[in-house]
C-alpha cells in the first residue's frame, strides 16, 4: 500500500501521467501454422520464437497520442523472446519503474532490455516528438535459449505512435 500511495502522490503532482495517459503494453511474439492457428511445440524446452510480433494482442498496432507525456507499463509477455526496446527517432525516455515497482529516481535511457515475464515502466514525452515514429526491438535472437550477441540491422517495429 505504501507504493500505491507514493504513486498516487506522484500522479496528483503531475510527475507521473495517470488515467488515460497510463497505458499497459504487453509484448509477445507468435508463430502461426499455415491455416492461421497458433503453433507451439510443447516438447521444445528451449523456448519458442515467433515471427509475428504483437502488442496487447494486436499485430503492429497504431497508437494515436496527444502532445504530452505518457506512462507505458511494459510487460515481456513472450515465452522466450528478449526485447531491446528503443524509439525509432532516437529520442530518450525515462524509466520510472521495474519489477520491484517504482525506482527511487527516474533514469533517462535510449534503450531498455525486457526479458520474458519482466516489466518496466517508462515515460515518453510526445510534446516535441515527430508526428510518427515507432517503439522497436533491435535485439537479435535466433533461438529460444537466449538472445544473440549482436543487434539486428533492421529493427522490428512493434507499435507506431502518431501524434495529433
Amino acid at each position: 500500500m505504501l507504493f500505491r500511495s507514493i504513486e498516487n502522490k506522484l500522479i496528483s503532482n503531475n510527475v507521473l501521467p495517470g488515467g488515460l495517459y497510463d497505458v499497459p503494453l504487453g509484448l509477445s511474439d507468435k508463430r502461426l501454422n499455415a491455416d492461421g492457428t497458433l503453433y507451439y511445440d510443447f516438447l521444445n524446452h528451449d523456448g519458442e520464437l515467433g515471427d509475428v510480433f504483437c502488442v496487447n494482442g494486436k499485430v503492429q498496432p497504431k497508437f494515436t497520442v496527444e502532445r504530452r507525456k505518457y506512462r507505458f507499463r511494459i510487460l515481456g509477455g513472450s515465452t522466450a523472446r528478449f526485447y531491446r526496446l528503443r524509439l525509432s527517432n532516437g529520442q530518450p525516455f525515462l524509466q520510472v519503474g521495474n519489477d520491484a515497482w517504482l525506482l527511487p529516481n527516474a533514469i533517462a535511457k535510449n534503450e531498455i532490455l525486457i526479458s520474458p515475464a519482466k516489466r518496466a515502466d517508462i515515460v515518453i514525452d510526445f510534446t516535441n516528438a515527430p508526428s510518427e515514429f515507432y517503439l522497436e526491438n533491435n535485439l537479435a535472437q535466433t533461438d529460444g535459449k537466449k538472445p544473440d550477441e549482436g543487434l539486428v540491422v533492421t529493427p522490428t517495429r512493434l507499435i507506431k505512435f502518431r501524434s495529433e
